[in-house]
């Protein structure tokens, strides 16, 4: 059955951070994945999977329609404007790895495939989604 799996990461995290102070940082996370559950079916499910990562289990779809997926959230994400406390506005990108589950293809590959397109979407620039290659 096919299954995609995306791993996004909060482009410029560590100076949000250090420029907002962490509770800042937070609000940026947790406006992410407000983004992130507003957009999935009911058979999705996302995690939190690191600092500022993310990780989104696609059962039922295809490759193409998680790049579709990856790409709403990424412009979404962008066009979010959170308010700081003090009442200053961040905005913040997301770069995004997606990875199409092979048979026999171990949990741990399907991860490392994402995750290395997801390094391979920062390279590029960030607030951008790389689909990995087949393993």
């Amino acid at each position: 059955r096919p299954l995609s799996l995306l791993i996004l990461d909060c482009d410029n995290f560590k100076r949000i951070n250090d420029s907002y102070g962490h509770l800042e940082g937070d609000r940026v996370l947790q406006s992410l994945a407000s983004v992130i559950t507003q957009r999935l079916r009911a058979s999705d499910s996302a995690y939190r999977y690191g600092g500022e990562e993310f990780v989104v289990v696609l059962p039922e779809t295809e490759a193409e329609a998680g790049v579709m997926l990856a790409e709403r959230l990424c412009q979404a994400f962008a066009a979010e404007k959170i308010m700081t406390a003090s009442g200053q506005s961040i905005q913040c990108t997301v770069s995004i790895g997606i990875a199409r589950y092979v048979p026999e293809e171990t949990r741990d590959s399907l991860i490392r495939r994402a995750d290395d397109a997801g390094y391979e979407a920062k390279r590029l620039g960030k607030n951008c989604v790389v689909l990995a290659p087949p393993a």
